[in-house]
């Protein structure tokens, strides 16, 4: 079972489904990015300015991950 989070602020659930990733970076754009892993599965992923910068196309990367769900988005 994943993590269970609720703010009165901005009431959203934190999901642990997949909390792991390493693959290739495949492609970036307006802070996503998509990462193709070893079994040829693209995940895009949403990223914060800062690592979005810092990170650069065709490199191998691990990241920690975890699906938000909120009431107007998945």
């Amino acid at each position: 079972m994943g993590e269970l989070e609720n703010t009165n602020e901005n009431r959203y659930h934190i999901l642990t489904m997949i909390s792991f990733i390493t693959g290739k970076i495949i492609n970036k754009n307006n802070n996503k990015i998509t990462i193709l892993t070893s079994s040829r599965v693209g995940y895009e992923i949403n990223l914060p300015p800062f690592l979005f910068l810092e990170l650069k196309k065709d490199a191998e990367v691990s990241l920690p991950v975890y699906l938000a769900v909120r009431e107007n988005a998945l």
